[in-house]
């Protein structure tokens, strides 16, 4: 996959976990800024992966795969979308 065609694909899947769980598409890209520096391969040391920086348990605890970048957006979209109802 060319660099293009993910930045296109990032961007149509923060759009529609945008829209799906409530949360601001601006939310959703500066997480992924602070977080993995848009990097789509990243991994901490703890254990965290992707964009979104989620351990494993969590993407599937929101019913997503850590590893796809579709799956780690829209993990991090729902997390925030839940944490954000529990906070609020």
């Amino acid at each position: 996959v060319s660099r293009r065609d993910l930045k296109t694909e990032i961007n149509r899947h923060v759009r529609d976990a945008s829209t799906r769980y409530g949360v601001q598409e601006e939310l959703l890209y500066s997480v992924m800024a602070a977080e993995s520096s848009c990097r789509h391969s990243a991994r901490s040391s703890k254990g965290a992966v992707g964009l979104m920086q989620l351990l494993p348990s969590t993407a599937r605890e929101m019913g997503y795969s850590p590893h796809e970048v579709r799956g780690n957006i829209f993990a991090g979209a729902k997390y925030l979308s839940k944490l954000s109802a529990r906070f609020n």
